[in-house]
């Protein structure tokens, strides 16, 4: 996956988040449950057993997301000094990570590192949003957000004033 913005968000969410039923379904990826119609961190949750427990293994909507290389945000960087880049991934992973524990389904999917440009893909519009303004505000440069008009997808574009 090399292109830039080939790739589109993954429109099933309704399926993910369909029918309410008895049944507890388990990510068999990360191992979140969805229960009572949202998706919990594992530990979220008590665990279920005995005659009454129904489990269904599943893939939840992040990692079928991560498996199928689609996504709702997507953050493209360039221009920026090469000391920075490690500053800015430590950034971007440590606002990945925050977000993961708040919500199981908000997750960086894909980092890029190609050279003088670097490309996140992230499983939530929001939080690619997020990255973006902190990246702005803590490195300055040109944020451009450009919001699909077909489905979710946010592609923003953060150009450092490396060259300017």
């Amino acid at each position: 996956m090399g292109s830039w913005g080939s790739k589109s968000t993954w429109g099933g969410r309704s399926d993910a988040f369909g029918k309410a039923d008895d049944k507890t379904r388990v990510c068999k990826t990360c191992g979140a449950r969805f229960m009572k119609k949202h998706w919990v961190h594992s530990a979220d949750t008590k665990k279920t057993s005995g005659k009454d427990a129904k489990i269904a293994f599943t893939e939840c909507p992040a990692c079928r997301m991560k498996h199928d290389h689609t996504f709702e945000g997507e953050i493209l960087m360039r221009s920026f000094e090469k000391t920075q880049k490690k500053e800015i991934l430590r950034l971007i992973k440590n606002i990945g990570e925050r977000a993961y524990l708040r919500d199981p389904m908000d997750r960086i999917l894909e980092t890029e590192d190609l050279g003088e440009r670097m490309r996140i893909t992230t499983s939530e519009n929001q939080l690619a949003l997020r990255m973006g303004k902190k990246i702005k505000s803590v490195f300055k440069g040109d944020l451009v957000i450009h919001w699909s008009k077909e489905d979710e997808v946010v592609r923003i574009t953060w150009e450092g004033p490396a060259t300017k």
